[in-house]
């Protein structure tokens, strides 16, 4: 499943926010 699907159209800043936290890596 893409990342834009699950998040919506603000998945990059999303991502950009979650790069902080360990849990990132796993998740992309």
């Amino acid at each position: 499943k893409m990342l834009s699907d699950e998040l919506g159209p603000d998945w990059r800043t999303k991502v950009e926010a979650f790069e902080e936290k360990p849990f990132a890596a796993a998740s992309i």
